[in-house]
C-alpha cells in the first residue's frame, strides 16, 4: 500500500473543516445599495427600486416613455411592466404579480391603461393657461395631444379612478365626455385640402409628378399624393377621388415605374424651346437628357403605349426613334502633345464604337492583374506571386 504523508497530513484537517464549515448565504444586495442602471435586464427589485427613488421625488411615477431617473430608463420600464401585467391576466385570469408592489407606489399600478403620458401634460397646459374645449375638438392642443384627450373621453367609463381623477386636474370631467369631438380631420375633408393644392401645382407646372418629399405652398403635396399612389394601387382609393385626380392629370398614377416619370417631365422642362434632332443624336441639348432620350428611342419598342404619347408630346415618333443615333467620337487622330478631344455626351461604348473594342480586348488584362496583386497581399513575406 503506498504511502501518502502529505495527504494522511491533510485528512484530519480537511475533516475538520467540512464538519464546520456552513454555506455561505446567497448574496443580496444590501438596502441601502444602488442598483446598477445600466443592465441590460433589470430585476423587478431594480425597477422597483427606481420607481420609489422617483415616486418620492415628484410625488408618483408619472412618466413618459423616454422619463430616464438616475439613467435608469423608467419610463421603457414601466410599460414593459404595463404590457406584461396585460399578457399576464389575458392569458391566466389572474392579477399581475407584481401589481401590489407597484399599487403600494402608485394607486393606479401598472394595470393603469394610458397611465403613461397624462400627466405631464398638465404643466404644459397649465402654464399656458389653455382651457380645454372638448366639444370643439380641444382647439389648442397639437393634434395628437388633441386626439389622445378625445380617446380618454370615449373610454372614460372604463378609466381607472386615479385617471378619472388626473383627466379632472386637466379639466376634463364627467360632463364633457359626452360633448367630446374629434379633433383629427376627416377623409373627405383632407382629400378636398389636397385636392385644392394639387390642382393649384397643375396649373402652375402643367403635371402632378412630385417626389415624395416636395411640400408645395407650405403644404406636404409630395407625401399627399404618394400616399394615394399606394392607395390606389392597392385598390383601396374610392373611384371618385380617383376620378377626381385623373381629371387634373390622367398620368398622376402611371402603370410604369414613377421615377420615369419623374425624369421625363424633368428631361421636358430641360429641353424646352430647344430643337431636337434624333439623326444627329440630339447634338443641341444637355448631357443627361441626351443620355435619356437616346436609351427611351433604342428601346421604344418596349416602351408603354402612354409612355410613347408622353414622348410623342416632346415631338418624338416612332419613325423618329428608328432613325435615332447617338453621337459618334471623332476618329481623327490629333498629332502627339495635343490636347485629347471631349468625350461624346453619349457614351461610344454603345454600337460596337472603338472604347467598346478596347474595353474588352484590355478587359482579361486588368483582370489578370487585378487577380495577381490580390494574391500577392496575401502571400508571406519573401514570396513573389508568378
Amino acid at each position: 500500500m503506498a504511502v501518502h504523508p502529505m495527504r494522511d497530513l491533510l485528512r484530519p484537517c480537511r475533516k475538520a473543516t467540512t464538519a464546520t464549515h456552513t454555506p455561505w448565504p446567497h448574496p443580496r444586495t444590501a438596502a441601502t445599495a444602488r442598483p446598477n442602471p445600466a443592465a441590460k435586464q433589470p430585476s423587478l427589485e431594480t425597477g422597483l427600486h427606481y420607481a420609489r427613488s422617483y415616486a418620492t421625488l415628484t410625488g408618483g411615477p408619472h412618466v413618459t416613455v423616454s422619463t430616464k431617473h438616475e439613467g435608469f430608463p423608467l419610463g421603457r420600464w414601466l410599460l414593459r411592466q404595463r404590457r406584461q401585467a396585460d399578457l399576464y391576466t389575458k392569458k391566466f385570469s389572474a392579477t399581475y404579480p407584481a401589481d401590489p408592489h407597484l399599487s403600494a407606489i402608485d394607486r393606479g399600478g401598472t394595470t393603469m391603461e394610458r397611465s403613461l403620458g397624462d400627466q405631464p401634460l398638465q404643466g404644459p397646459l397649465v402654464d399656458r393657461g389653455l382651457q380645454l374645449v372638448p366639444s370643439n375638438g380641444f382647439p389648442g392642443t397639437p393634434e395628437s395631444v388633441g386626439q389622445w384627450l378625445y380617446a380618454q373621453c370615449v373610454a372614460y367609463q372604463e378609466l381607472h379612478p386615479e385617471q378619472q381623477r388626473r383627466l379632472a386636474q386637466l379639466g376634463v370631467t364627467r360632463h364633457h365626455i359626452h360633448s367630446a369631438r374629434p379633433r383629427r380631420v376627416s377623409q373627405r375633408a383632407s382629400f378636398a385640402a389636397g385636392l385644392v393644392h394639387a390642382r393649384a401645382y397643375t396649373v402652375q407646372h402643367g403635371h402632378l409628378a412630385i417626389s415624395r418629399g416636395m411640400s408645395y405652398n407650405d403644404y406636404a403635396l409630395g407625401l399627399w399624393l404618394a400616399n394615394k399612389r399606394k392607395r390606389a394601387s392597392d385598390s383601396r382609393l374610392p373611384q371618385d377621388q380617383v376620378e377626381a385626380l385623373n381629371a387634373i392629370d390622367p398620368w398622376w398614377n402611371p402603370p410604369w415605374r414613377y421615377p420615369w416619370q419623374l425624369t421625363y417631365h424633368t428631361t421636358r422642362a430641360t429641353i424646352r424651346d430647344l430643337p431636337l434632332d434624333p439623326v444627329r443624336g440630339f447634338p443641341d441639348l444637355p448631357a443627361g437628357a441626351t443620355r435619356w432620350l437616346i436609351t427611351q428611342c433604342t428601346n421604344y419598342n418596349d416602351l408603354h403605349p402612354g409612355q410613347q404619347q408622353l414622348l410623342a408630346d416632346l415631338g418624338i415618333t416612332a419613325q423618329d426613334a428608328l432613325r435615332a443615333k447617338p453621337q459618334r467620337e471623332s476618329r481623327q487622330r490629333p498629332h502627339p502633345g495635343a490636347p485629347q478631344p471631349r468625350p461624346s455626351t453619349v457614351s461610344s461604348s454603345i454600337d460596337g464604337w472603338p472604347a467598346l473594342r478596347t474595353f474588352v480586348r484590355t478587359s482579361p488584362r486588368r483582370t489578370r492583374n487585378r487577380t495577381v496583386r490580390r494574391r500577392a497581399r496575401r502571400l508571406p513575406p519573401g514570396l513573389v506571386a508568378l
